[in-house]
């Protein structure tokens, strides 16, 4: 199997980096999951909320500092706010089984990363 892997830089080079690029530029454009802003969205600039999750993040952010006391990983802290803030901010809109509609998308997107890793990697399988 040929090597995709550029010995002197490192990189993925030629076609395949091109079309990895490409694909990269253009899937977001399929696969939007927002729906259209109404007047009635949630202004969280001055609402309790938007100070709740600007505190969530701020802790969030000094458990990064503390990664060498805490022995956390840096992104930790910070998803688990990511994922407190969204519930927080979506109260009654989002819901766990409104987001099980996106499995086949999640699926075909974990699969697909898979395939293109044992792809290039062929060489190290066999």
């Amino acid at each position: 199997m040929k090597n995709y892997i550029d010995p002197a830089t490192g990189f993925i080079s030629g076609a395949l980096a091109t079309v990895i690029a490409l694909v990269a530029a253009l899937l977001p454009l399929v696969v939007f999951a927002s729906e259209a802003v109404t007047a009635d969205t949630l202004d969280l600039t001055t609402h309790t909320v938007g100070y709740l999750a600007f505190a969530i993040f701020a802790a969030a952010y000094i458990l990064v500092t503390a990664e060498e006391f805490t022995h956390l990983r840096k992104s930790k802290p910070v998803i688990i706010a990511a994922g407190v803030a969204l519930m927080e901010q979506a109260r009654g809109m989002y819901t766990f089984f409104g987001h099980l509609r996106w499995t086949p998308v999640i699926a075909l997107g974990y699969g697909a990363s898979i395939l293109v890793h044992m792809w290039i990697n062929a060489a190290h399988f066999t």
